[in-house]
């Protein structure tokens, strides 16, 4: 069963150098971005159709993608094998071996971002080209909370696209991490 409390988990777990093994903070990557996705919800229009679409296609590409190189960690026939009574090739084998199941502990939480951020977006441009709200609530309440209510769909889209997009660019430079050492061993 998906469990994203446990995926969250374990991608926070990845955060760390992984030449000296100290732990990297995350609260400040956090705050940052949420500062930021913050002042755009505010200062920008709701999100265009078309805008929406572009997140919603550029996530199911980043999505597919990394699930693609999944079936690739998955397999683990890049590694090699270590040559025989040699201690270092072990060694950078078990290191090579550690990462890459690290790396796919967080294409699976860029997964479920993706997925998130997909029904998110779907669900704000159903509400765009419909306008259900107006056609369940009355006109003076979705007049009166239109305006927070935008900012916060905003602040949860902006801040679930930006999450997606530093997630990809961490997995890439983990994924060219992993393929540096495996072609060094």
């Amino acid at each position: 069963m998906l469990n994203l409390i446990d995926l969250y988990k374990k991608n926070r777990e990845t955060y760390y150098n992984f030449a000296t093994q100290k732990e990297l903070a995350v609260w400040p990557r956090y705050l940052t971005l949420f500062s930021i996705v913050a002042v755009i919800s505010v200062f920008t229009d709701y999100p265009s159709e078309g805008l929406i679409g572009t997140i919603v296609s550029a996530l199911s590409i980043l999505a597919g993608f990394s699930f693609g190189v999944q079936f690739v960690i998955v397999d683990r026939s890049f590694i090699g094998e270590a040559r025989l009574g040699s201690i270092e090739d072990h060694l950078t084998r078990k290191k090579v071996q550690k990462l890459a199941s690290e790396i796919f502990d967080n294409i699976a939480y860029f997964n479920a971002v993706c997925i998130f951020g997909i029904i998110v977006a779907c669900c704000l441009f159903l509400e765009l080209s419909l306008g259900l709200i107006e056609t369940m609530i009355p006109a003076e309440v979705v007049s009166k909370y239109f305006f927070a209510a935008g900012i916060i769909g905003k602040f949860i889209l902006f801040s679930i696209v930006s999450e997606a997009f530093l997630t990809f660019f961490r997995l890439l430079e983990r994924i060219n991490y992993l393929f540096q050492k495996v072609r060094a061993a």
